[in-house]
């Protein structure tokens, strides 16, 4: 994290500067972004998605991306033919005081009725056989699956999206993405109710902050990221065995 921290504290005034020497508005860009992050116990999450803004005011991003506050960083970073090589740079260092600085209100207990996967899945059983899944992404070690004839929906609150990853043909991490306030009370009432409370002193929830939760059992980890300002929230399952094997790939196909 040091690494990362230094890079943003060197080059954010100096990508500023070249933003606001600018003088027309700047057009939306979009370019992919794919990350992994690992935290000091070693819990990994990955995710990707798209950087669709940038100003000297901040830095707009959709899909998952979303990561744990305090964690090592490994970002890849990829342009369409024919984007200007200096947003790479821009993006990066908005992304990496993005993630350095940002408040984050963070709880994390210990998990109660470790469920050893997710619903009637056990971690490391293969997805290929369910009937109930199809795939959304396939890759040489890594594959993502999504529900075939019903609308996601998690704790019965309807959400955005709801996938299954394996790695190795092993089932190993389920990410949810939902939207909205009152959907991101119900899922953490029912989170704390299945695994465990928080302990939340009355009116420690502050709106605008960044909030992370994290039930880690002996063999799952759920993580709860939400950002109050825009009201999106990400659910991590992880298999505390399997979902590391994540980083080894995301890695490989960098190099």
């Amino acid at each position: 994290m040091r690494r990362q921290q230094a890079a943003s504290r060197n080059g954010f005034q100096s990508a500023t500067e070249v933003a606001n020497r600018r003088q027309s508005p700047r057009p939306s860009i979009e370019f992919g972004l794919m990350y992994s992050a690992q935290d000091h116990c070693g819990e990994v999450l990955m995710g990707d998605g798209m950087v669709t803004d940038l100003s000297p005011s901040g830095l707009g991003i959709r899909g998952n991306a979303s990561v744990k506050q305090g964690m090592d960083l490994t970002i890849f970073l990829y342009l369409p033919d024919g984007q200007d090589p200096l947003f790479i740079m821009e993006a990066t260092v908005g992304l990496l005081f993005y993630l350095t600085y940002s408040p984050m209100l963070a709880y994390a207990v210990p998990m109660q009725n470790d469920p050893n996967g997710f619903q009637s899945l056990a971690w490391g059983v293969a997805l290929t056989a369910r009937p109930d899944l199809e795939i959304a992404r396939a890759g040489p070690h890594v594959n993502e699956y999504r529900l075939k004839d019903r609308p996601p929906s998690y704790a019965g609150v309807p959400v955005e999206s709801l996938h299954f990853l394996s790695v190795d043909e092993q089932f190993a991490r389920v990410t949810i993405h939902y939207q909205g306030g009152d959907q991101h009370k119900q899922i953490l009432a029912y989170l704390e109710q299945q695994f465990g409370s928080l302990d939340r002193v009355p009116g420690q929830m502050m709106r605008g902050l960044n909030q992370q939760y994290t039930w880690r059992g002996a063999d799952t980890e759920i993580s709860v990221t939400y950002h109050a300002d825009t009201e999106r929230g990400f659910v991590f399952i992880d298999s505390r065995t399997l979902a590391p094997r994540f980083n080894d790939h995301i890695t490989d196909s960098a190099e």
